[in-house]
């Protein structure tokens, strides 16, 4: 019974480890609709987009703050950086998860109310009032391991994994734009 129950621990963690390989955020690798591709050649060598920029003007009291706006809501359509590492889990996971979660709490439950399995099943559940006892433990402790299970996996597995993945982009990006830009400057210094 303990080795099922380490076993279904296990599992558990495989899936989270393969909602985090599998849950790709969608805000990362799209490009926000208002920034522009630019070629090779028509990237400034001195930054003058840069030194250009206008400091955005503070809003007035009229406007409503769009931070909490899917970037569709939104009047300009951008994606705010804190959405781009927001995903969350399909419901087919939260049903892998529950249906995890119920094997493992109905044998600890079990094992507890059978003294370790020092009862049979039958002795165990020999009134109705230990079966009512039984059935609701063993949904307390599925709701419990379930939704711990599915805070762990969105808060540590999925958007740990994003952030990093996100970094990653943006060291490459900027790695990048500066061996583009050297590659500019050559092509028109000769």
């Amino acid at each position: 019974m303990i080795t099922i129950i380490i076993l279904g621990g296990v599992l558990v963690y495989l899936t989270m480890n393969y909602a985090k390989n599998n849950i790709k955020n969608d805000g990362m690798n799209n490009i926000p609709p208002n920034m522009d591709n630019k070629e090779d050649n028509q990237i400034p060598s001195n930054n003058e987009e840069f030194k250009n920029m206008e400091e955005p003007s503070a809003k007035s009291d009229n406007e409503k703050d769009d931070t909490n706006l899917v970037p569709s809501e939104r009047p300009d359509n951008t994606i705010k950086p804190n959405e781009m590492n927001k995903s969350s889990l399909t419901s087919t996971y939260y049903i892998v998860f529950i249906v995890e979660c119920l094997v493992i709490s109905g044998l600890i439950i079990y094992l507890i109310m059978s003294n370790f399995n020092s009862k049979t099943i039958k002795e165990t559940f020999i009134n109705k009032d230990k079966i009512v006892i039984g059935i609701l433990s063993v949904i307390v402790l599925t709701s419990i391991l379930s939704l711990l299970s599915i805070k762990i996996t969105n808060d540590y597995f999925i958007t740990n994994d994003n952030i990093n993945n996100m970094d990653n982009n943006m060291n490459n990006g900027t790695m990048i734009m500066h061996s583009t830009q050297k590659h500019y400057q050559l092509k028109h210094q000769c």
